[in-house]
């Protein structure tokens, strides 16, 4: 990035030494790599030397097309046989992609490598952060009056519907699903098709609209067996497998155990991991929370630290579910934990609100202001609830109702709605 027509890659290395000796630059090995840094004061005065030469954006140019190039074969990589650890690689540069993006697309100086950039790394970013954070640049990308590829838009709106996805957000990702599908029908690119018929499958079995959900699921399915790609058809298998309604949770376990013998035949542990995850949600939807947990419990045994969070989630869920308080809230606290400090908003609402419900017996005033917290929380995202959770909601509102009459307990709800996110963990964590 620095190397250009007066200076060579060379000289650059011969000037990063010599700053890092003069100790004006921060080097640090991570891992096999020696990364640099700058003190803030140091950065600022760089940054103030490159706007009086009006380079800083040259340099913020080269910056963003290295990061796209980085985000580019990382995509190629996730669409293939990304290796184990990959997603590692990507975290120390996070701020750099982020940076990156701002540039390209939040202050409007090259939008096209910008949405090429967002498409690209979007996969990863959504493993990183917030849905929301890759939510606004895949949207950003799109809303900007450019002329871009049919498939860079198909691969926008499919990343936007596994972020929505992951966000709790049912109709927006069967809408950002759908609009990928219909592009992809267009192409030749048929993996692309896989998967966002997939998707759609899945969030039509979110809405209970089950007769659609298997329609779509059978169409990924059947287009998935026939490209002869094992990795494909595990992951196809994975998200059609969560489609069925509680009663066919047979045929759901049936496509999950291919799912996973195909997983672990490639030794993609990684996979198995999260294929685990979507099997644990889908006995809990069915009302198997002794299943489920026994699911999770196995997914956890791996190690997998991408998944732990959500798995922690369904854990705690499906306790609180089955009465098994002593295993919940263990569960919720170490879900809340994670929640917060990755930031996962919809994961901290829901550790609160099973947290309140195992503790209503404690503190049934506290219970009522968390339970509203969260309710209100759900409100204003719009998630859309499961079976397992809108139980949970019920079994604590039915608890509370024989603590409180109705004028209190909806004086403490409103109170609790009225919560910062902050006083609400910290109430939470007296539990």
């Amino acid at each position: 990035m620095c190397a250009g027509e007066a200076l060579d890659e060379w000289a650059v290395l011969d000037l990063l030494s010599a700053l890092v000796d003069k100790s004006l630059v921060i080097a640090a090995v991570e891992g096999t790599a020696e990364r640099y840094s700058l003190l803030q004061s140091i950065q600022d005065y760089a940054a103030e030397r490159l706007d009086e030469k009006r380079e800083r954006t040259p340099a913020a140019e080269r910056h963003a097309r290295h990061f796209a190039s980085v985000a580019e074969r990382a995509y190629k990589e996730w669409e293939g046989s990304p290796r184990p650890g990959w997603l590692a690689e990507l975290s120390p540069d996070l701020d750099n992609f982020r940076l990156a993006l701002n540039w390209c697309l939040g202050e409007h100086n090259d939008v096209a490598l910008g949405a090429r950039l967002a498409a690209d790394i979007a996969p990863a970013l959504m493993r990183f952060s917030p849905p929301q954070e890759a939510i606004r640049w895949c949207e950003a990308a799109l809303a900007e009056p450019v002329e871009q590829t049919p498939e860079l838009q198909a691969r926008l709106h499919y990343a936007l519907s596994m972020l929505y996805n992951n966000q709790g957000s049912s109709r927006n990702a069967l809408a950002a699903a759908e609009a990928a599908a219909h592009i992809y029908e267009g192409l030749a690119d048929e993996r692309g098709r896989v998967r966002a018929y997939s998707q759609i499958a899945q969030q039509y079995a979110k809405q209970s609209r089950h007769a659609e959900a298997l329609k779509y699921a059978d169409k990924a399915l059947t287009d998935a067996r026939g490209r002869g790609d094992q990795r494909l058809l595990a992951a196809t298998l994975q998200r059609c497998a969560s489609v069925f309604p509680p009663a066919g949770i047979e045929r759901a376990r049936q496509q999950f155990t291919e799912c996973v013998d195909i997983f672990r035949s490639l030794g993609r542990i990684e996979d198995t991991s999260r294929a685990l995850v979507f099997w644990a949600g889908a006995e809990s939807r069915a009302g198997c929370f002794e299943q489920s947990i026994i699911v999770s419990n196995q997914a956890l045994s791996l190690g997998v630290e991408e998944t732990k969070l959500y798995l922690t989630n369904n854990l705690a869920c499906s306790a609180v579910a089955s009465n098994h308080d002593e295993l919940a809230l263990p569960a919720a606290r170490d879900a809340l934990k994670m929640a917060a400090d990755a930031g996962h908003a919809t994961i901290v609402v829901n550790a609160i609100i099973y947290l309140a419900t195992v503790s209503i017996r404690d503190d049934s005033a506290r219970s009522a202001k968390l339970l509203g917290y969260g309710l209100a929380r759900r409100a204003q995202a719009a998630y859309e609830l499961d079976d397992a959770d809108n139980l949970i909601d019920r079994r604590a509102m039915a608890a509370l109702r024989g603590q409180f009459d109705d004028a209190t307990l909806q004086h403490l709800l409103a109170a609790g709605g009225l919560w910062t996110e902050a006083e609400a963990r910290s109430a939470a964590s007296e539990i």
